[in-house]
């Protein structure tokens, strides 16, 4: 399915969600915060909220800095 990945074009060969996703793009979920055509999706979600072709998928990652 294609979607828009952090302004990317991008084709998932998962499952459909945002789980999938994140394993594919070898994503921890617990080190990212993910919103969906503008909209948060919580970490609890995220297995099962579904993803659509031509969404917009932005993924903010976490990183320890000093």
């Amino acid at each position: 399915m294609k979607l828009v990945v952090n302004g990317n074009q991008y084709e998932h060969n998962g499952e459909g969600t945002i789980s999938s996703l994140l394993g594919e793009l070898q994503i921890e979920c617990t080190k990212a915060a993910v919103m969906v055509n503008d909209s948060v999706v919580k970490r609890d979600q995220h297995s099962s909220a579904g993803l659509k072709p031509g969404d917009r998928v932005e993924i903010l990652t976490f990183a320890a800095g000093g």
